[in-house]
């Protein structure tokens, strides 16, 4: 259950980056369920805020493939959302996240990072607040919290600040010595 984020796909693997997510220290809402309920189209996977940060929002696709990379096909479907949740709330969301589990087929360490062969696409979606989560990174951080050597304070500012192709800095763990809060 806890390898989920590296694991699966469709919506088991949504429901593991929603989880890893909150333990991180994240508000979470899944947005299909959200737009089901409404009757409305689908759009974005998850909306993440920032506890007491009513003004900050990032707007969250999530996607495994099991045999291949990630796509930029994607950065444009969440770019569309994001241009809806503008006209819905009257501002842009905050960040933008592409959240990928991609050659899930393979061990976690023969996997290619998502999108590193496309800089140039990956610059444009940073320019626009956006970040490519491999499902790996969060996977690391979430063990780091758990185990003391990372904060969800800590974690949810390195997200916070993500832009292009995000890389947890987790730091090293001091001689029996935890981070708490």
């Amino acid at each position: 259950r806890e390898k989920r984020p590296l694991t699966s796909k469709g919506q088991d693997l949504e429901s593991a980056v929603e989880a890893a997510l909150t333990t991180l220290g994240f508000d979470v809402v899944n947005s299909d369920e959200r737009q089901e309920a409404r009757g409305a189209a689908k759009r974005e996977d998850l909306e993440v805020k920032i506890h007491g940060k009513a003004d900050w929002v990032a707007l969250v696709e999530v996607k495994g493939y099991e045999t291949r990379s990630a796509r930029t096909s994607d950065i444009g479907q969440l770019q569309k959302a994001a241009g809806f949740y503008a006209r819905d709330n009257g501002q842009e969301p905050t960040a933008l996240w592409y959240v990928v589990n991609a050659n899930h087929s393979k061990t976690p360490d023969a996997r290619p990072i998502p999108l590193e062969s496309s800089p140039d696409d990956v610059e444009v979606f940073a320019e626009d607040g956006g970040a490519v989560i491999d499902t790996r990174e969060l996977f690391r951080m979430v063990r780091a919290v758990q185990a003391g050597t990372m904060t969800t304070t800590e974690a949810v500012a390195a997200l916070a600040s993500a832009r292009g192709i995000f890389s947890a800095q987790l730091p090293q763990p001091t001689s029996g010595a935890t981070k708490q809060g």
